[in-house]
Formats: structure tokens, C-alpha cells, sequence
């Protein structure tokens, strides 16, 4: 991909019968981003647009034919929130990056290992040798390429509602530790706990084992940036509270140094079942002392349950059964915003 303009093009979307929407590229798209975010797969997308060559080359301002079927919504306004999906990182978001990696012309060793990875232009470090040089157009043009990885990260592992500055935030935070770098942090996220996930920005500031000055103030900008509220402006969300407790099944509260196999190990069940029992619990791997998770019993709900798969909707779901959102939403008390459910959840049918 090859940038060629500092000006952020808008989201352009206009009505096509032929072939569906019409999108203009930004600094950092990919086709296969592109693809991703309008529900189509890239096949479609470049059977749809014979006009690229190379669907590993598009630039800024291009536009593009979506195909039939492709939908994404807009971008929400500044400070207001929506899923991760909706974003892209903003030029504040890029300056800001740019700024924490500083440029260099010349490849330079990692700073906690004294060698490998070697890095250059704005923190770019695929491929990159000991001696190399490079312009400061190519380290832009390998900075959009790297922070459109960083964005469809986030964009996939991010379930709740962000606004801009906090994606903008997360991008930084991913470019700099990994898509899989900051599993704590996503994880206390993911439960709603805004807050939370901002106190844990300063749990990334190592590297080689030492904690680095350099990693200690762009975790503390990145935090500010990001901030304790959710997006609506109010504090941050408790944990979702757990589904109610089935029929002849009883409440734990987990203790330091808990695990979940191990409570399933204490109380006799299988893991899976003990999964299937807490819905509410995003990763297995992560759950924190004083939380409720649910002893699974002999006995069941009364009604279904349904999992919940891309694309769905509360209103949609209750549709699907032939209930009322009303009665699916009085079902299930778990669920503070009827706007946000997430793939993997269960949904009690009444």
C-alpha cells in the first residue's frame, strides 16, 4: 500500500445498483480490512473492482465498488462511541504514534534486548537488518502499512463500545506490545470495566525484564488518552452481572489465586460444563477475585438457550424465536445494554 496524501479522505459511501455501496480508501486500509469491515469477503471485493492490479496496492482517495450484501455504519462523531469495527485511527492517533517511536533513518536495536528485533523509519521492524537505511516517506509508508494490522486487532478483540480516542489509544498500545501483548488489559475491558482497563496501561513498561522511563510516559499518555469512562460519559461499568443461576445450581465467588479448571476440579465438574454455566466470563483464562461464576447442577433453565453469532441483534433474535424483545430482554437481567451483545454469548429464550 502506498500513501500519497497527509489529508485523511471521509468515509464516501453512494448508492451503486450495479454493484452495491461505493468506498473511498483511507491512510491505512487494506483490501482485506476493507473486506472485513463490510462483511464481504476479499474474493468478492476484487471481483467487484477488476480495476486493481494489485490488490496489495491502493491509495488514499481511490474509490471502491462494494458488492451487494456489504454495509458497514459510519464512523461516529467525535466523543461519541460505537464498536470497535466503526474505527479507524485518526491523524491525532498517527502523529501521536509517530511521536512516541521517533523517526529513524537508520535500523536500530531493540532497547531491552540490545539486538533483535531491529527497528526503523517509526517503529517498523519486519524484515529489518542491521545497517539498513531508509527516507522518511518510506518509514510513513511502512508505519500505514504496520498500524493496519494494529487496527483490525483491535477491531477483533474489542467488544465493547470505544470512541475515537480510546481506539486511537489501543492502536498505539498494540503497535507498540502486540495484537496478543495486553491480554489483562483486553480481558477487564471486554467486562466493561473502563476504568480498569486504564489503570492497566501501566502494566506494559517493560522490556528485556527492566521497566523502561521511555514505555512509563507513553503508557501514561496513552491512558490519559484513553481515559475511566465508557463512551456514553458515564463511570466506568461494573463486570456484567452473571446469567441467573439454573435450577439446582449455586453461586461461588472466586478467591485469589483461583483458576477456573481448578474450581471445576474442587467441585467435581468438567471445565467445559462449568464454561457453559458462566457465559458471562469473556476468557477462561482471566477471571479476578470477588466475581460470581455459576456451579452448573443437574438440573436446567426453563426455555433455551441461544448463542449469539456475528451479526446478531437482540430485536433480530427475538424475532428468530417468536418472542418480544421485551420478553427476551426481561430473560435475561445479565444484559445491561440491549444495544451490545457479543458473539459467544448465550441468550436465555423464554
Amino acid at each position: 500500500m502506498t500513501a500519497v496524501s497527509d489529508v485523511r479522505p471521509t468515509h464516501s459511501f453512494a448508492a451503486n445498483h450495479a454493484s452495491g455501496n461505493r468506498y473511498t480508501v483511507q491512510h491505512g486500509d487494506t483490501l482485506s480490512g476493507i473486506a472485513q469491515r463490510f462483511g464481504v469477503s476479499l474474493a468478492a471485493l476484487e471481483a467487484a473492482n477488476p480495476q486493481i492490479a494489485n490488490p496489495n496496492l491502493i491509495y488514499p482517495g481511490e474509490s471502491l465498488n462494494i458488492p451487494d450484501g456489504g454495509s458497514v455504519a459510519p464512523t461516529p462523531p467525535p466523543g461519541h462511541g460505537g464498536p470497535a469495527s466503526q474505527f479507524s485511527v485518526s491523524e491525532n492517533g498517527v502523529r501521536m504514534i509517530e511521536g512516541f517511536e521517533g523517526y529513524s533513518a537508520t535500523a536500530y536495536p531493540d532497547p531491552g534486548t540490545g539486538g533483535a528485533p531491529w527497528t526503523i523509519g517509526y517503529g517498523h521492524t519486519g524484515g529489518v537488518s542491521p545497517g539498513e537505511t531508509i527516507t522518511r516517506a518510506q518509514a510513513e509508508a511502512y508505519l500505514r502499512q504496520d498500524l493496519s494490522s494494529a487496527e483490525n486487532a483491535v477491531r477483533n478483540n474489542v467488544h465493547v463500545p470505544l470512541t475515537q480516542n480510546q481506539f486511537d489509544a489501543l492502536v498505539s498500545l498494540t503497535y507498540n506490545v502486540g495484537a496478543n501483548g495486553y491480554s489483562s488489559l483486553l480481558a477487564t475491558l471486554n467486562r466493561g470495566d473502563y476504568a480498569g482497563a486504564q489503570r492497566m496501561f501501566g502494566d506494559y513498561v517493560h522490556a528485556g525484564g527492566h521497566v523502561l522511563q521511555g514505555l512509563v510516559n507513553r503508557r501514561a499518555q496513552e491512558a490519559a488518552l484513553f481515559g475511566s469512562t465508557a463512551p456514553s460519559g458515564s463511570t466506568s461499568a461494573p463486570a456484567p452481572a452473571p446469567a441467573p443461576s439454573p435450577s439446582g445450581s449455586h453461586a461461588y465467588t472466586v478467591q485469589t489465586g483461583d483458576t477456573l479448571s481448578a474450581i471445576a476440579q474442587r467441585h467435581g465438574v468438567s471445565l467445559s460444563a462449568l464454561e457453559a454455566a458462566n457465559p458471562q466470563i469473556g476468557n477462561p483464562n482471566y477471571i479476578y477475585p470477588g466475581e460470581t461464576i455459576h456451579l452448573p447442577g443437574d438440573s436446567h433453565d426453563s426455555g433455551s438457550g441461544y448463542t449469539v453469532r456475528r451479526g446478531d441483534t437482540l430485536s433480530g433474535i427475538a424475532s428468530l424465536h417468536g418472542v418480544s424483545l421485551a420478553a427476551l430482554e426481561a430473560a435475561n437481567p445479565q444484559i445491561r445494554n440491549p444495544n451490545l451483545i457479543y458473539v459467544g454469548q448465550v441468550i436465555h429464550v423464554p
